[in-house]
């Protein structure tokens, strides 16, 4: 901790006496927009649900970082898993809902993994390079987003094409534990269209998965390549419309460890292919959306009981129009089908598949005397469940730009995973669907001319029949949880900003044990209590950014499955992460250092896997 204190200190008193005159801020914006949180682009200062912005300046100054721990920066959100093996499976948790209840799209569209055993998508297959802006709605979705958003939605928008004929962008990094990462990638408009095309490959020695807890057994390193191309084209054939087909792969390949304090030399590969097409339409009055994609996914693990192989596919279609009567009232109504299925040797039925087909309608009001006001209704039919329908209410009002009180009411639905239902292991055809209530509050004021900003929300959910396993896949009974977050952000000078945030998280799940009686757990697993970042960005001279963030995660509880399931206690830990950046060239070439973990602290984020000491990367990108 005093190294942690002296850096940090070095790192203020520098800052205050930089008297360069680059700008890292103005003011902090009220008129973003968004289009994640309604379906269509609404401002922040009209919005009705908390939501988090990352945009393309803070994923430029988080060169040489992946996906994973730019999420794991944001107030209310957890990546267990983020400093482990880069290669091991990263768990995303929305105010302490699992990875399963966040839905993730691409440019709006859904993009699920039908193999995943909880039908959640894997971080690992997103590469940040190709990412222009992220969106993050909290709290219950599944009125506008189906299924799956029960805790919130993660929109990825990818990088849109330069203003000119041709535009090229690369980048290129080399770091700790053997670790390569490079891109390329071509963009470029013209009359009538626009055309983007992007390659990233990653490769790693990695750290074993396993911990050797007695750091004699020379445990192997568990390390993994991936590759991705993004390729997106749009034609403008009449004013208004556009057509856009698309297409996603990755593909990635490593090793994995057979669970706590165990090596192995267990291997796997996964594949991803998402195509798909967007058309849109728009005049004054009027927006019309369609969007279809298709969702391959297939996983291969090889261990020495023989070799496993998923496949599954999600094709998935949305559609939805917009009015507006007024410039203040708006109508958004559409239709969502989404068809999964699994196939080969490991189900209990052939061609295991389901189908949903869900109306949806909204009303939006913004602005009407400072206050904004959306309601939606959503009717999910569901090949194995039948009908159900979930609901949503929120509203907010903005007092002179200098504060918004906002509030929200959701019902959710979530399908159990075709795996859980017809799977391998411990299927159960007779499972419920997880439906759940999340209610929120909060406030975010604006102070001294939006130099300052301050956030306060709390939140608390309920979700009924949750799925769990024991030797097969049951509906327990109900967890519940709720939290607070706070957040600040704040512009010190023209050439230095800081922001904060602080969680609180509580909950407790409650199941019947094999005698019938209830038994209630008071907390949550591998998500602590208490949590804060700190997050500090600096320019030095105006070519030169610096950031420095500060991560601590409270205690937390986790479980040991050995010859008996063992509760055991995770310590709390703080981790000091610095970057920087020159640019060159009038900004069109960057060189990069990262730096993560910088006092070397030895924690642990998962019991019996290892995590990541002190480790670095240099790197650079290009753009011209």
């Amino acid at each position: 901790m005093s190294k942690f204190l002296q850096t940090l200190l070095i790192g203020l008193l520098c800052t205050q006496l930089t008297q360069a005159q680059t700008q890292v801020a103005d003011t902090l914006e009220l008129g973003e927009i968004t289009v994640t949180a309604s379906k269509i682009p609404i401002s922040l200062r009209e919005t009705t649900k908390p939501v988090i912005t990352i945009d393309q300046l803070l994923i430029s100054q988080s060169s040489g970082k992946n996906l994973s721990q730019i999420l794991d920066e944001q107030a209310g959100i957890n990546v267990n898993g983020v400093n482990s093996n880069p290669g091991l499976n990263k768990n995303l948790y929305v105010q302490g809902a699992e990875s399963k209840y966040t839905l993730f799209l691409i440019d709006g569209l859904a993009v699920q993994d039908p193999n995943g055993f909880g039908g959640a998508s894997d971080l690992r297959n997103f590469s940040l390079e190709n990412i222009e802006r992220i969106e993050i709605v909290k709290g219950s979705m599944s009125t506008l987003y189906g299924s799956d958003a029960i805790a919130g939605v993660v929109n990825i928008i990818t990088k849109k094409p330069d203003s000119e004929a041709l535009n090229i962008q690369g980048n290129a990094s080399y770091g700790a534990y053997n670790t390569y990462n490079t891109g390329i990638g071509m963009n470029g408009s013209m009359k009538g269209g626009s055309y983007s095309i992007n390659f990233n490959r990653e490769v790693t020695d990695g750290i074993s998965e396993a911990k050797d807890s007695t750091n004699t057994s020379n445990f192997d390193d568990d390390g993994f390549e991936r590759n991705s191309l993004n390729v997106e084209t749009t034609i403008h054939p009449i004013k208004g419309l556009s057509i856009t087909p698309i297409l996603n792969y990755s593909g990635f390949d490593g090793k994995y460890d057979s669970g706590s304090f165990t090596d192995a030399s267990n291997t796997y590969t996964s594949h991803l292919f998402n195509p798909g097409i967007r058309i849109n339409y728009k005049n004054e009055a009027l927006a019309v959306y369609a969007g279809y994609n298709f969702t391959g996914s297939d996983y291969s693990y090889t261990s020495a009981l023989g070799t496993d192989e998923y496949d599954g596919d999600l094709q998935n279609f949305d559609t939805f129009a917009s009015y507006s009567l007024t410039t203040k009232i708006k109508f958004l109504t559409g239709f969502n089908y989404q068809k999964l299925k699994i196939s080969g040797q490991q189900t209990i039925v052939d061609n295991a598949h389901s189908d949903i087909y869900s109306p949806y309608f909204t009303t939006i009001l913004t602005d009407i005397f400072g206050f904004s006001f959306e309601a939606g209704i959503r009717l999910n039919n569901h090949s194995e469940f039948g009908n159900n329908t979930t609901y949503g209410i929120s509203t907010s009002y903005n007092l002179l730009d200098l504060a918004k009180i906002l509030a929200s009411y959701g019902t959710g639905f979530r399908a159990p995973s075709l795996l859980q239902l017809f799977g391998p292991f411990g299927a159960n055809p007779n499972l419920d669907p997880e439906t759940s209530n999340y209610f929120n509050i909060g406030t975010e004021s604006y102070l001294f001319e939006n130099q300052v900003k301050i956030g306060i929300n709390y939140f608390n959910r309920s979700i009924e029949d949750v799925i769990d396993y024991t030797n097969t896949y049951v509906n327990q009974d109900k967890q519940k949880d709720s939290g607070l977050e706070a957040t600040f952000n704040f512009i010190v000078n023209p050439q230095m900003t800081m922001s904060g945030n602080y969680n609180y998280l509580t909950g407790e799940s409650s199941s019947l044990d094999e005698n019938g009686n209830t038994t209630i757990t008071d907390y949550l697993i591998r998500r602590p209590k208490h949590s804060f970042g700190l997050g500090i960005i600096t320019n030095l001279i105006p070519e030169l950014t610096i950031r420095v963030n500060v991560n601590y995660l409270g205690e937390r509880k986790d479980l040991f499955y050995g010859p008996t399931i063992t509760e055991v206690d995770l310590d709390a830990y703080l981790l000091l992460n610095l970057h920087a950046q020159y640019q060159l060239l009038n900004k069109k070439l960057t060189i990069f250092v990262d730096g993560r973990n910088l006092t070397d602290t030895d924690y642990t984020e998962v019991y019996g896997y290892s995590t990541l000491g002190f480790n670095s990367k240099l790197g650079l990108r290009f753009n011209f």
